[in-house]
């Protein structure tokens, strides 16, 4: 049954010197594959050290990882547990990351985790926006994430390694934004996300996408109501399909997914509002999962309604 947990999730000191900040203790991280993946109203929090900086656009993260708490845990655990690695092995995470945003029309990101003897785990996106006529740009991004197995392959027992890359081009019209994604991951092995939300382009509502072998393309359409006159009001629809999966320990082919979602928010931030309501943020989420294999069909959905308000106690 559903019971309460109780857990000091954050709880750190922190030393800022210029744009340099060292953080020990609870703490959030959100770089890239580790991630806080706040979907269930408490977040992963990490334990460790980390230390930040940037300026103008650029920053960088370098983190010593020792144990995470999942969104319903109750305590902290190894982050060598929380990947799957037999419960006498306990190993920190090393975690490297990078953004670049100085430029509107150029982003890079870039991170890497190792885990000795266990897992390593890299990820890369570029990003690219361009004027294509009046009140129209184009915007062509792409993604690489590689996995493999680390040292003395304490994790499964025996060496794997996989990767995933993707593509994705967006348009985007006044208040309308249409995008198209491919993305593929290979055979050795499905791809790994002990650390948080995945972050590929086809990550949705229920499903992932990243299987063993796994082809994957997807069509989404956003639309911002605001030059309608519903400032505060958006909605986001998306389809992915994915088919060609396969075991990757036995080969044998695994289910055709397609994924139906749909996500419609209001932010009270109108001019109409008063400032305590307009921090207050609602959405509304259904998703529909359809996985196929031999002639049956099984079907997944989920609908949410979500309530945020944010205050700052200063």
């Amino acid at each position: 049954g559903q019971q309460p947990y109780n857990v000091l999730g954050e709880s750190f000191g922190a030393l800022k010197l210029g744009a340099q900040t060292l953080t020990i203790g609870r703490f959030l991280v959100n770089q890239f594959e580790v991630n806080p993946q706040d979907t269930r109203m408490t977040p992963r929090t990490f334990e460790g050290a980390a230390l930040t900086g940037g300026r103008n656009g650029a920053a960088y993260f370098v983190g010593y990882i020792d144990a995470m708490k999942h969104r319903n845990w109750d305590e902290f655990v190894p982050v060598a547990t929380v990947a799957g690695a037999p419960a006498t092995v306990i190993e920190p995470m090393l975690l490297l990351s990078a953004r670049d945003e100085r430029r509107a029309d150029l982003t890079f990101g870039a991170a890497t985790y190792y885990l000795p003897d266990l897992l390593v785990s890299t990820y890369a996106d570029v990003a690219w926006t361009t004027p294509v006529g009046p009140d129209t740009r184009g915007r062509l991004g792409a993604q690489f994430l590689r996995q493999s197995s680390a040292g003395d392959n304490r994790l499964t027992g025996s060496p794997f390694r996989t990767w995933t890359v993707g593509v994705k081009a967006d348009l985007i019209r006044g208040p309308f934004t249409f995008s198209g994604i491919l993305m593929a991951t290979d055979q050795g092995a499905a791809y790994r996300t002990p650390f948080g939300s995945w972050r590929g382009y086809t990550s949705r509502i229920i499903n992932n996408f990243n299987r063993a072998g796994e082809r994957v393309w997807g069509l989404d359409v956003a639309i911002d109501f605001a030059p309608f006159g519903a400032p505060g009001l958006s909605m986001n629809t998306s389809l992915s399909v994915g088919g060609d999966a396969i075991d990757s320990t036995t080969g044998a082919a695994l289910s055709r997914n397609s994924e139906y979602d749909a996500t419609l928010d209001y932010r009270f931030t109108g001019p109409g509002w008063p400032s305590w309501a307009q921090p207050l943020w609602l959405r509304a989420r259904a998703a529909r999962l359809e996985k196929t294999l031999g002639g049956a069909t099984d079907v997944t959905t989920e609908y949410h309604l979500i309530l945020n308000y944010t205050y700052t106690l200063k």
